[in-house]
C-alpha cells in the first residue's frame, strides 16, 4: 500500500513586540557532569559551568578530586580521573542496574546522578517502500521489533546507508546516515526527538581539537510510538524538486542524484534509559521549535538529572542488523 506523505508549506505574518525586563543573573558556579553508559564502556565528562557574563578564558579548569561509578551500590573501579573520552567497566552491566555517580572538583558543591541500564529490544524484520512525488524521493522503512516495548521504555534507531555510486563514469564507496522522522506514531502524543549520538554529549571532543566524527543521526521515540512493535519511518530526498530561476528566468531542475549498485543498510536498534531520552528531547526542541526560536513560545528546553549540579546522567544497549536493499524492498 502505497504512503501518503502530505507536504505542507506553511506562510504566516509575524508581528514583533518589544518588551523591557531585567536579567537576574545570581547563579554559583556548579560542576556539569556529564555520563553516558553501555554495557561495556561509560563514557564521562566533566566542566564548570559558569554563569551568564563571564569571558570564557576565565572560566577555570575542573581540578578533581573524587569520582565513584556504583552499580547497584557496588562501586566499580575507573582506570584514572582524567575520564573525557571512555572508561571500560570492571564488569558487563545488565538490564535493570542502577547505575550512580558522584563526583567532587574542588570549589564546586558536589554532584551525584543515577539511571538504570535499559532492556535491549530485538529487531525482527524490516521492509521498505521507496516512491517518487513532485521530485521528491521517499523512502518509507517498517521496523518491526519482535515484541512490543513495555510503557516505561524508550527506543533509539540509527540507518547506515553504504553502497556504490557512479561519479562522472565511475563506481565510488558512499556511507552515510539517514534522517528519517517518525510517520504516523501510533499515539500523537508520542515525541520524537533526533540528535547526533555523538555531538549529543561528547562536549570536549568537539572543543578540544581532535576530529569530530560525522554526524551519526539517532532518531529516538518513547514506547508509545510503536504499535504491536512496529514503527514506521520516512527519509525524503527534496533534491529533485524544481529551484527557482535567478533574475526571473525559468526555474530549472536540479541534476539527478548519481546511480547507486549494492545497496546496504545497517540498522542500529538501541534501547535507552528514560534519562538518555529526555535529555536528547530538551536537546533537539532547543535547536528545532520554530516558535520558540521566533520568540512565539517559551524556549524552555534544559532538562538535567544530575543533583547539585547540571548534566545528565543516562544509559543504552545496543544491536546492530544489516541488509541488502533487495532483501527488504517491496514492489510499489
Amino acid at each position: 500500500m502505497k504512503r501518503l506523505i502530505p507536504i505542507i508549506f506553511l506562510s504566516a505574518l509575524l508581528s514583533s513586540c518589544e518588551f523591557g525586563f531585567e536579567v537576574s543573573n545570581n547563579v554559583a558556579p556548579g560542576l556539569y557532569l556529564g555520563c553516558v553508559a553501555s554495557p561495556e564502556k561509560a563514557v564521562i565528562e566533566l566542566a564548570c559551568a559558569s554563569p551568564l557574563g563571564v569571558n570564557a578564558a576565565d572560566i577555570p579548569e575542573v581540578k578533581l578530586r573524587e569520582l565513584e561509578f556504583s552499580v547497584n551500590g557496588e562501586i566499580l573501579p575507573l582506570t584514572d580521573l582524567q575520564v573525557d573520552f571512555g572508561q571500560t567497566l570492571g564488569r558487563p552491566l545488565a538490564p535493570g542496574d542502577k547505575i550512580g555517580l558522584k563526583a567532587l572538583a574542588e570549589g564546586l558543591p558536589q554532584v551525584e546522578a543515577s539511571t538504570v541500564q535499559p532492556a535491549q529490544p530485538s529487531l525482527d524484520k524490516v521492509t521498505l517502500v521507496k516512491e517518487e512525488m513532485s521530485g521528491v524521493r521517499v523512502s518509507g522503512f517498517d521496523l518491526y521489533l519482535d515484541a512490543q516495548p513495555a510503557a516505561d521504555e524508550y527506543i533509539g534507531i540509527m540507518i547506515r546507508k553504504s553502497c556504490e555510486i557512479q561519479i562522472e563514469g565511475e563506481w565510488k564507496d558512499s556511507v552515510r546516515f539517514l534522517s528519517p522522522s517518525v510517520t504516523a506514531p501510533a499515539d500523537p502524543a508520542a515525541e520524537m526527538a533526533r540528535v547526533d549520538f555523538f555531538g549529543m554529549y561528547l562536549i570536549r571532543a568537539v572543543s578540544s581539537g581532535r576530529d569530530r566524527p560525522a554526524p551519526r543521526i539517532l532518531t529516538l521515540v518513547p514506547a508509545s510510538a510503536l504499535r504491536d512493535g512496529k514503527l514506521s519511518l520516512t527519509v525524503i530526498d527534496m533534491s529533485g524538486i524544481m529551484q527557482a530561476g535567478q533574475g526571473g528566468a525559468p526555474p530549472m531542475a536540479i541534476p539527478e542524484p548519481p546511480q547507486e549498485r549494492n545497496v546496504f543498510y545497517e540498522f542500529r536498534i538501541l534501547g535507552v534509559s528514560e534519562d538518555f531520552y529526555r535529555y536528547s528531547l530538551a536537546r533537539y526542541k532547543s535547536s528545532s521549535d520554530f516558535l520558540a526560536q521566533m520568540g512565539l513560545a517559551p524556549a524552555q528546553f534544559a532538562w538535567s538529572n544530575v543533583r547539585g549540579g547540571f548534566g545528565v546522567c543516562g544509559a543504552y544497549t545496543s544491536l546492530s542488523y544489516s541488509f541488502e536493499e533487495t532483501e527488504i524492498l517491496l514492489d510499489n
